[in-house]
């Protein structure tokens, strides 16, 4: 429902329908509705917050819960993140007033079952303490953003239970910082033993045409989802 980064809308020769919100993804299972990351107001809004069974959280930057805010007036909602995310300054906002939300710390590496969905949180290598999800209802599926690689635990832990990868693929080739390069994301996927990598957070400056020939050159399955994808896994 929303697969860019802060910087991700329109823009720098994006085409004009081309529409990447913050981070919000749902994943159904059953009856079971939860949100990975709340970036969008607007996805969290047309995702039928109401209906939704929990949020999990990873990390304090805003553009990955600034929908939040939307959720915090409805029914109890149970939000799940560590308890630096929570604590951190940039999440002050809604750790100070989350009047319906239930603030839920975890552990990572430690399986807790949201309805039909189990998840198991891990740690991930961001600027910020963040955390990525295994959820899993049939199938494993990875989400990891924002992140710099993986620590090896997390690595180690992923291989033989993912079969699907939602990873952060913000940078050009080569890129520096606290967020994957493209490649490297792809190399993420190669290295876990992934069936498929969707590769999301493109920041404005990659095309979606250089990620999917670095896939092929690696002869890896992968996709660029836009916003409103539905894939069925």
């Amino acid at each position: 429902m929303g697969t860019g980064p802060a910087s991700g809308w329109p823009a720098y020769g994006y085409p004009k329908d081309k529409r990447r919100r913050p981070s919000t993804y749902l994943v159904e299972c059953g009856e079971t509705r939860v949100f990975l990351d709340a970036g969008s107001w607007e996805a969290v809004a047309e995702g039928a917050g109401e209906r939704v069974s929990a949020v999990l959280l990873s990390h304090a930057h805003v553009d990955h819960w600034a929908g939040l805010n939307f959720l915090r007036w409805g029914p109890e909602l149970p939000v799940f993140s560590s308890k630096e995310t929570f604590e951190h300054p940039y999440f002050k906002e809604i750790s100070d007033r989350p009047f319906s939300l239930a603030l839920t710390p975890v552990e990572h590496f430690k399986r807790f079952e949201v309805g039909e969905i189990a998840v198991t949180p891990f740690p991930l290598n961001h600027v910020i303490p963040a955390t990525g999800f295994l959820v899993e209802c049939g199938t494993g599926l990875a989400y990891a953003l924002d992140t710099r690689w993986l620590p090896e635990k997390s690595l180690r832990f992923l291989k033989g239970k993912a079969d699907y990868l939602i990873v952060d693929a913000a940078l050009p080739k080569g890129g520096q910082g606290g967020h994957n390069s493209y490649d490297m994301a792809l190399e993420l996927g190669l290295e876990i033993g992934v069936k498929e990598v969707f590769a999301v957070h493109l920041l404005p400056s990659v095309t979606e045409e250089e990620v999917l020939e670095e896939a092929e050159r690696l002869g890896l399955e992968a996709s660029v989802p836009d916003d409103g994808e539905v894939r069925e896994l």
